[in-house]
């Protein structure tokens, strides 16, 4: 669904609608105030007698640049002065929806894709609005007249006004339905590597991130959590806790024990009081052997669902003599954002307050009214920047402890998770284990493949509504399809029913699954005998867009050039989230099975590019995120329970000493497309570290993180 399907009386009835926040407290840069509120001129645009713009932003800043782009999108298609303009937080409100699931959510690399239409939209009907209010002044044609810079001009004759002077005439009219748009070569933000508007608030303090906020009379909430997944609270012996200093209460949750207090650290430290007794639930038995056992006796089964089935792979397979075939494995992972998981709510009896660092403020909304017992009228919810998200602040488990603990109180609480509380209660991405198969033509190249793919789910954490069986579009993608030129393809399904919480993570199924895919493209081309580059090549023969991506990363990775023994290089591709990316790692792998990263080179064609400065800012960070993937990034289970509580737990992790040298290149290769940018990074990532371990060693790695492996991550090469 487009933006077209927005409805803009809807937009309109949105624009006053709800309380907004500013989105930083440094923000406008120049200019003071408006005298009085600036004036509506649709959901997403107001106009001050001052000139002023105010652009409603609604999706969450997560570290991704969004909060740039999106308002130069629309700052652009309007023509206002970029000094001028002001951002603010959108309120919940159905005008704020993503379109596509008409939900209001920041993640699935999303927000340029789908609210860049919207955004050059509305900035086209403003400017329209304000061009015919001046044309009326002037007694011309509103096509006589040129809009820049926040100012209306008639060329013919000199005159001049701002957008300040005809405010007020521009929010009486209709808006318009169908506004020109500008062409691209008008364009002065767009395509620029503008500076980001969120960094001089984030370098000097001024950031206002969940940790952050503050309301009077505010107390906070620590946190001792079941040790076992699924595990209750069955006795509390609190008498020492609540006679220490600072201590308002202690309240027993379902799978918690809450200490509330004066500051944050008098309830830590009244924690190590707390006498607990906690029933372990029906996890205790679970490790993460078990886990593995169940996926492979998944696998083995016939229990699957088919995604894809084009042509005939089962056939082909069938009456092929020889078949390749292996497994791999990807495995549980946990969010661990920088910033953990918080939330600060006041419940009154007529009104219910919530300051949250969300990706979901709509569903923050609905659990906040459900648990204070207000209608959502009486619901106010504001979302602050955050520290991080990768999926796990869509889902809204810290505010309803929030929420419940100020209505027990009375109290604005804000309730903080310890890194080790982030780790013991997040929704794990689900490990996987998928079996791949292909067979090879005379030409050496796959003239049918086949995968079995077992994991739990992603989306249902999130959905709202059940899943079907052997149904999810996030667990499969990078399976599911391919711009290889594969006659037979087809994909099996098995969705595990799991009590372990399982929840999308950054890179969804496309992480684990372009892990499995890319090296198994290896595979087949080792079995053929043909360099893995020059095998991708013939795969996307008649691709040139792919071919561009492809044979930039190469180049540039200079992959031809001879390396000594015990250096190699690994390739992989993908088609993420729309965006193709190609990916060339170089490395060297010791005789004790160190790993030292030489450098890495991806190429990307994102389709459009609004900003290349934040689009090759994203893929850096993405090459970090993937390489961690590869190299040491997984949770395991003991006891019921998860093993790793910090990240002390994870020496494989890429440090300064074993960060390699980065290249991005950017390649708009189609410029009527838009990819998504936040999640497409560090997709083909591990596929190429793989690879090159195999060229370096000749050993092949079919499981992630390579520490299961024996490999360990030493200094950059």
């Amino acid at each position: 669904m487009g933006f077209a399907a927005i409805d803009r009386r809807a937009l309109l009835k949105g624009a006053g609608a709800g309380l907004l926040i500013p989105l930083l407290p440094n923000l406008p840069a120049v200019g003071a105030a408006a005298a009085s509120a600036p004036l509506a001129l649709n959901a997403w645009v107001r106009v001050g007698a001052d000139s002023r713009v105010t652009i409603i932003l609604s999706q969450t800043e997560l570290g991704q640049g969004i909060s740039t782009t999106l308002p130069a999108i629309l700052a652009d298609e309007l023509g206002a002065d970029w000094a001028a303009v002001t951002i603010e937080h959108a309120p919940v409100a159905p005008e704020y929806r993503n379109p596509r699931f008409n939900f209001m959510f920041t993640g699935n690399s999303e927000s340029i894709q789908t609210f860049s239409g919207p955004m050059r939209l509305a900035g086209a009907q403003a400017r329209e609005m304000l061009t015919s209010a001046a044309a009326k002044r002037f007694g011309v044609e509103p096509a006589a007249l040129k809009v820049a810079g926040g100012k209306i001009r008639h060329e013919a004759s000199g005159k001049e006004v701002s957008f300040g002077d005809v405010a007020a005439d521009a929010a009486k009219l209709p808006v318009p339905e169908k506004p020109t748009l500008r062409p691209d070569a008008e364009a002065t933000l767009v395509g620029r590597a503008l500076p980001r508007l969120d960094i001089p608030a984030k370098v000097n303090g001024d950031a206002i991130y969940g940790l952050d906020f503050k309301v009077e009379g505010m107390a906070y909430a620590a946190l001792m959590m079941a040790p076992t997944i699924g595990g209750k609270v069955k006795s509390v012996d609190d008498a020492k806790t609540k006679t220490m200093p600072g201590v308002i209460a202690v309240i027993p949750l379902e799978a918690a024990v809450a200490v509330v207090a004066e500051r944050y650290w008098q309830a830590r430290a009244a924690l190590e009081s707390l006498k607990v007794e906690f029933d372990p639930g029906p996890n205790a038995a679970i490790t993460s052997a078990t886990l593995k056992a169940d996926r492979e006796t998944a696998l083995a089964g016939t229990d699957f669902g088919p995604v894809t089935n084009l042509g005939d792979a089962v056939g082909a397979l069938a009456a092929a003599k020889d078949v390749v075939t292996a497994r791999y494995e990807a495995p549980f992972e946990a969010h661990a954002t920088m910033e953990p998981m918080n939330c600060t709510a006041h419940v009154t009896t007529d009104k219910c307050t919530v300051w949250a660092p969300t990706q979901g403020p709509e569903l923050t909304k609905i659990v906040a009214s459900a648990v204070s017992g207000l209608p959502p009228e009486k619901v106010e919810v504001h979302w602050t920047l955050s520290g991080g998200g990768f999926g796990r602040r869509l889902l809204p488990d810290f505010v309803v402890q929030a929420v419940i603990l100020s209505k027990a109180t009375g109290r604005p609480v804000k309730v903080v998770w310890s890194r080790e509380n982030d780790y013991a209660a997040d929704f794990y991405r689900p490990a996987t284990l998928a079996e791949l198969r292909g067979t090879l033509g005379a030409d050496g190249l796959p003239t049918a493949f086949a995968a079995k793919l077992v994991s739990a789910s992603q989306l249902q954490a999130v959905a709202g509504t059940p899943l079907p069986p052997h149904v999810d579009p996030r667990v499969t993608e990078g399976l599911d399809r391919s711009r290889y030129a594969i006659a037979n393809h087809r994909l099996d399904y098995h969705k595990q029913t799991l009590t372990i919480p399982t929840a999308v993570l950054r890179t969804t199924g496309f992480g684990p699954n372009i892990f499995a895919f890319e090296s198994f493209i290896d595979e087949l081309a080792h079995k053929a005998g043909v360099d893995p580059y020059q095998y991708r090549r013939k795969l996307l023969a008649k691709d040139a867009r792919a071919l561009a991506v492809l044979d930039k990363a190469a180049a540039a990775a200079g992959w031809d050039k001879p390396l000594p023994k015990g250096r190699g290089r690994g390739i992989a591709f993908t088609d993420a989230f729309e965006t193709l990316v190609a990916v060339v790692v170089e490395l060297e792998v010791t005789n004790d099975k160190t790993i030292r990263l030489g450098k890495v080179v991806m190429a990307a064609d994102p389709g459009k590019i609004f900003d290349p400065g934040i689009t090759e800012s994203n893929l850096q960070g993405g090459i970090v995120w993937g390489l961690n993937s590869a190299l040491a990034s997984s949770v395991t289970f003991e006891g019921g329970g998860v093993v790793e509580r910090n990240f002390d737990a994870f020496p494989g992790l890429v440090r300064l000493a074993s960060m390699p040298a980065v290249e991005v290149h950017l390649i708009a290769g189609d410029g009527e497309k838009i990819g998504g940018i936040g999640e497409a990074g560090p997709c083909a990532v591990p596929a190429a570290v793989a690879n090159a371990v195999f060229a370096a060693t000749g050993e092949r790695v079919r499981a992630l993180p390579l520490t299961s492996a024996g490999f360990s991550a030493g200094d950059h090469a």
